[in-house]
């Protein structure tokens, strides 16, 4: 799977201006020119990594005094020569041919730029596109390879030993890399020395090594809290650092660098942290769950007091009246009412039946009070003695 890709390519680092265009422009890259001796490319990532390979030996060639391209040279500068007798008039069309790259630098080089300089003195090796590494001996080797700009600000900051013990074992040196000014993120790495290659593939397999292990966070200096600010001035103080994880200021957000879990942690505690949630959820089922008794709890004293208790579909659980005598009336000095007050005394079984129930069911309830249970006593002992005085009042009359 591809994906399309947007770059910006320096031109003044590479001494053949021309060569580089043409080389972007044989991948399909659309290229466009933003001033400033750079050029911005679009195509697919593929084309990239290839245009890459074919642009890193253009490198290898010195900045100061460029040297055109060598296998086309030979041929093209003999009729050159052939034109301008002379040593004089050859070492002024070798001149020119050196100026002429850098004074044409804001317009691409024409293809007839290639075939004016004449051929290289006899002391530089026939070729000045040779494989990175390999240069005359009048300089050090040359290497340069593209790089994460995080990755190389992490392993500058974190990981300066392991980059020194690379440079200092191959006896080499790394140029100062230069940020774009438009944010691009990659840089150029460029070592110089002898063993330049040795040292750059090593530098190289520990800087891909260390992306793998490392994320990206951003953090907006709008949603920190006043703990945030707090800790951001206290790795402000420690040069960025803060434990595993690099912190660079942009303009409105910190951008953090580091391994997933550690640059994580640091951007919640920056936002002032997410704890405590779930102490928040479970205090407020606890509270949901005590107010739930209460009423039940009032229920079943209001039940004991005689308010009236229902059962099932609401319907009263009060037990029907005695029936009077047969062929009589009920007896005469009843206190009024008597059915009516005989409604709440023998509620007082059922009431207990469902106090039973209701304990049963762990649910909390008011234990009955004693005097229900002396008014039911002194309830069936009245009704008993009605009953012996209508049975007596009947056989009374028989006889």
């Amino acid at each position: 799977m591809d994906f399309p890709v947007e770059a910006t390519v320096r031109l003044d680092v590479f001494p053949e201006r021309a060569a580089v265009l043409d080389v972007l422009r044989s991948h399909g890259f659309a290229l466009t020119d933003v001033g400033g001796g750079q050029v911005r490319v679009k195509g697919l990532f593929r084309h990239l990594k290839a245009a890459k390979a074919s642009l890193e030996p253009l490198l290898a060639a010195p900045t100061a005094s460029p040297v055109p391209k060598a296998s086309p040279v030979p041929k093209a500068s003999s009729g050159a020569a052939a034109k301008r007798p002379g040593g004089d008039g050859n070492g002024a069309a070798a001149a020119r041919g050196r100026d002429e790259p850098r004074s044409n630098r804001g317009e691409p080089l024409s293809s007839p730029n290639h075939a004016s300089p004449t051929p290289p003195p006899p002391s530089r090796p026939p070729s000045a596109v040779s494989p990175p590494g390999r240069r005359g001996p009048s300089g050090p080797g040359r290497e340069s390879f593209v790089v994460d700009a995080d990755v190389l600000r992490y392993a500058e900051q974190l990981r300066a030993k392991d980059l020194s013990g690379i440079l200092l074992g191959h006896g080499v040196r790394m140029e100062p890399p230069r940020e774009d000014a438009d944010g691009c993120e990659s840089r150029v790495v460029v070592l110089l020395g002898k063993s330049a290659r040795a040292a750059a593939a090593k530098l190289q397999a520990l800087l891909e090594d260390l992306g793998k292990s490392l994320r990206t966070q951003e953090v907006p200096l709008r949603d920190m809290d006043r703990d945030g600010h707090a800790l951001w001035k206290r790795i402000r103080g420690e040069r960025g650092v803060h434990q595993a994880v690099v912190v660079r200021p942009m303009a409105d957000k910190l951008h953090l660098i580091g391994p997933p879990a550690a640059s994580y942690e640091l951007k919640q505690r920056l936002l002032g942290g997410s704890g405590g949630r779930t102490g928040r959820t479970t205090e407020k089922n606890s509270k949901r769950r005590s107010t739930s008794l209460p009423p039940i709890r009032r229920k079943g004293v209001s039940r004991d007091r005689g308010g009236g208790a229902r059962e099932g579909g609401g319907a009263t659980a009060e037990p029907s009246p005695p029936r009077p005598p047969r062929g009589g009336s009920p007896p005469a000095g009843s206190p009024p009412g008597f059915r009516q007050g005989r409604a709440p005394r023998g509620r007082s079984p059922s009431e207990s039946r469902k106090n039973i129930r209701v304990v049963s069911a762990c649910v909390q309830e008011a234990p009955p009070s004693p005097m229900t249970h002396k008014k039911a006593l002194l309830n069936f002992v009245n009704d008993r003695k009605t009953d012996i005085k209508k049975k007596m009042s009947s056989l009374k009359k028989r006889k």
